[in-house]
């Protein structure tokens, strides 16, 4: 009977002596009925003692109080309380993990992978969790004291605690219930802020901060695909313009394409008729130094066909057969002119009857006079009998 009572107690001496107490009560009450006990029967008897005097209704029944001195030293820090309650969840999953392990079944209340042992360190949180008796240093690794700490602080009473303790515990135990795939039980917005400013100075356990730091990365991609979006559009709005605008710029560049055409076509029909103009009035000079040619004027003759010819040879003829018959029209007036031409000096200075005729001393000028009634009527302003012309020789 007292193996039983030390593996419900691990030994804590407050339960002990509680438990050792209860037993011999409830002994003296049956002592009467002579109830024989087997040892298949005691820690049946012992079980429905604890569970019936110590964990049912368990804080009514703490007298003297114990366990709710461990209950308030976990949650009488409240910015600490998450760490120090996340921090013995693990030490009890673990446990119940490793319970289902040698029991063959799975009956872990919580989604989770196996969870090693919690090793000892020097952290705070475990120095706190120690202090509280909850726990205990085991070969290196944190364990819970007694069965009665592990029955009565169970991992329904941890989780509605940090239900209490946070202000998001539906979408978060939905979210750890998926398997942490459902992103729709993550927090955006005002709803995040305002959760992160609650955490402010506030020791939370990691699973807390894993489902805080998820829900700021989905309302980064969010934030983000909303911005793309914006972009999208954006970009779409200015293609639209850019669209619009190369619309315009093809009309106007098929306008100034067509002006230029237009232009292009003027400057070579205008070209084309400068050309015409060029090798009429070649000709017509041609023709003009054959005439005076005939009419005896040879020396004027001569100086148009030189004319025609420069004109000619200045002109750029793209029809070979104008070009021909120019080049045989020019070059037979010139040869007439010149093989037919007599050479001789023409006084151009007045047009009527020469009275006199003399020569500068160099030979360089010739100075002629004709009379005074011919220099009125030409309007010059001379002497009384004779005007005087000079004529470079």
């Amino acid at each position: 009977m007292l193996q039983e009572v030390i593996y419900w107690t691990g030994g804590q001496p407050f339960l002990t002596q509680k438990l050792c107490q209860l037993v011999l009560q409830t002994a003296l009450n049956t002592s009467e009925r002579k109830i024989i006990l087997s040892p298949k029967t005691e820690a049946y008897w012992v079980e429905e003692l604890v569970r019936s005097h110590i964990i049912q209704h368990w804080e009514s029944q703490d007298e003297p109080e114990h366990l709710r001195t461990i209950r308030d030293r976990l949650l009488f820090n409240q910015q600490q309380a998450g760490r120090l309650l996340s921090l013995y969840q693990q030490v009890l999953q673990a446990e119940e993990i490793e319970d289902a392990k040698n029991k063959n079944t799975s009956d872990s209340w919580y989604p989770l992978p196996p969870i090693s042992p919690v090793p000892t360190d020097d952290s705070r949180e475990q120095t706190e969790l120690l202090l509280s008796g909850l726990v205990e240093k085991h070969n290196g690794y944190l364990r819970i004291k007694n069965p009665i700490y592990r029955s009565i602080f169970n991992a329904e009473w941890v989780l509605k605690q940090l239900d209490n303790l946070r202000p998001y515990s539906q979408p978060f135990n939905a979210w750890v219930a998926s398997g942490f795939q459902d992103e729709s039980r993550l927090l955006r917005g005002n709803a995040l802020q305002q959760v992160l400013d609650w955490t402010q100075r506030k020791s939370l356990s990691d699973l807390d901060y894993r489902f805080l730091a998820a829900s700021q990365e989905l309302e980064r991609r969010e934030v983000q695909q909303k911005l793309e979006v914006e972009r999208l559009k954006e970009t779409e709005a200015r293609l639209a313009s850019e669209q619009k605008s190369a619309r315009l710029q093809r009309r106007l560049l098929l306008g100034v394409s067509l002006a230029i055409v237009a232009v292009i076509i003027l400057g070579f029909t205008t070209l084309y008729a400068a050309g015409q103009a060029s090798l009429s009035e070649v000709r017509a000079i041609a023709s003009a130094s054959n005439g005076s040619f005939n009419s005896n004027q040879r020396l004027d003759a001569l100086v148009q066909a030189i004319r025609a010819r420069q004109k000619f040879q200045r002109l750029d003829l793209q029809n070979l057969a104008d070009a021909n018959a120019l080049d045989l029209q020019t070059r037979k007036v010139l040869e007439q002119a010149v093989y037919g031409a007599d050479e001789f000096n023409h006084l151009s200075g007045h047009q009527g009857i020469v009275l006199g005729v003399d020569f500068s001393a160099d030979g360089q000028w010739i100075v002629s006079s004709r009379s005074h009634s011919q220099a009125m009527e030409a309007g010059w302003n001379t002497g009384e009998n004779a005007t005087t012309y000079c004529n470079h020789t």
